[in-house]
């Protein structure tokens, strides 16, 4: 559901509908996996560590948030992410607001009194559901200190009823450090923080993630779903990805419009430059030959870095109780 809002010359409001699945999926390889997990709603496809976990922390932290920050690459669809924490929040029957940079920037040029009307503005197009800040880096100073603005004004008044959900691609402390991010801002959105693997670290996510590019480009196309043969599976898989997801949607594109809807061979796939050839592993294991367990562990790790060791705020952070961390870290160092 879309619809127009006054005052709003550019923001974006959706409803809360996600994904509606077509009543005859015929996804090219579609699992069971894939099939529960749009019966769940969730609009996270995908069977590697990285994804597991993701989902895992979007439906520990959905009921609760009051604001969260999601980092990752561009083209890693954080959007989605953002839409699928909304869902699984107590405010899902209210509307999902995208307030880009180019929205506010045309309301900081407006007339009168910049901050009431931005607030007044957002919690009346949220109808007590969620206000979505892409890209808050791209933000200029004085649109990040708006935003910053409306989060206390927000916490204030209407905290319970509007939540804030803020995406970032790059490393927010390099960020903050190179003054693209306001350090205020970070610590008022960024409590909890979903980091959404690049999809080189994610290839055995390729197959379904492919498969319902080319089945939702059917849908909207009226045409038939082309098929992925082996061959170029495989090729999907060797290639780094540098803009993840929306590349990969790029390049399935005109691979289905080059085999006519049929079969997707590996000569239909666009070129691969040496950039996306080039697949880069984290250091040490990579996340696709992980258990799932070594990932978990590795991120609580992490997050309690970030934390400075305070096992209260990092629970919280993880959307987990303090209980269960306590238990999460005696069981890896019984393990180690």
């Amino acid at each position: 559901m879309s619809t127009a809002i006054p005052s709003l010359p550019s923001a974006h409001v959706s409803g809360q509908t996600l994904h509606e699945p077509s009543p005859d999926l015929q996804l090219v390889g579609l699992t069971a996996a894939v099939r529960e997990v749009e019966a769940r709603g969730e609009v996270r496809v995908g069977v590697s560590a990285a994804t597991e976990l993701l989902r895992a922390q979007m439906r520990g932290i959905g009921p609760h948030f009051r604001t969260a920050l999601i980092t990752g690459e561009r083209g890693a669809r954080k959007e989605e992410v953002a839409r699928a924490l909304h869902a699984a929040s107590p405010t899902a029957s209210g509307a999902f607001v995208v307030c880009d940079s180019g929205w506010m920037e045309s309301l900081l040029r407006g007339e009168g009194a910049v901050e009431p009307r931005i607030y007044a503005a957002l919690v009346k197009a949220a109808q007590g559901g969620t206000v979505f800040f892409p890209e808050l880096g791209l933000f200029s100073g004085a649109a990040q200190t708006q935003v910053l603005r409306f989060l206390e004004r927000l916490g204030a008044e209407h905290g319970k009823r509007v939540r804030v959900i803020a995406s970032v691609s790059g490393d927010v402390k390099a960020m903050v450090a190179g003054g693209t991010l306001r350090p205020e801002l970070r610590d008022r959105i960024g409590t909890i923080e979903l980091v959404v693997a690049p999809l080189r670290e994610r290839l055995e996510d390729i197959h379904m993630v492919a498969s319902r590019i080319l089945e939702q480009a059917s849908e909207r196309c009226g045409g038939v779903t082309a098929k992925i043969s082996d061959g170029a599976l495989k090729e999907l898989q060797r290639r780094g990805w540098p803009g993840n997801d929306h590349e990969l949607e790029s390049t399935l594109r005109m691979a289905a419009l080059a085999c006519d809807g049929g079969v997707i061979e590996e000569q239909h796939l666009p070129a691969a430059t040496p950039e996306e050839v080039e697949l880069k592993e984290p250091a040490g294991l990579s996340v696709s030959s992980m258990r799932l367990q070594d990932v978990v562990e590795a991120h609580v790790q992490e997050v309690l870095r970030r934390c400075e060791g305070n096992k209260l705020k990092a629970a919280e952070v993880l959307g987990i109780s303090r209980s269960t961390l306590y238990r999460m870290l005696d069981a890896a160092s019984v393990a180690a």
